[in-house]
């Protein structure tokens, strides 16, 4: 799963003083916030007891993300 490779790379940074690609950085703190967003949008709408509004705004939050994120290249 990427999202765990790129946790794997934070971890790294972290252990190694913030020793790391820019890039790497970058790309693995987009994968992570993506899927946390994704599971959040995929949680609300598959709840029965979700308020709309909460439900709005978090699919909105992972539409958001996807149209302003740009890998590093």
């Amino acid at each position: 799963m990427r999202a765990q490779k790129s946790m794997a790379t934070l971890q790294s940074a972290l252990d190694s003083n913030g020793v790391a690609n820019t890039c790497g950085l970058h790309n693995s703190l987009h994968i992570v916030e993506g899927f946390i967003l994704k599971q959040q949008a995929l949680t609300a709408l598959a709840s029965n007891d979700a308020h709309d509004v909460i439900m709005k705004v978090k699919v909105a939050g992972f539409c958001e993300f996807i149209q302003r994120s740009k890998p590093c290249e």
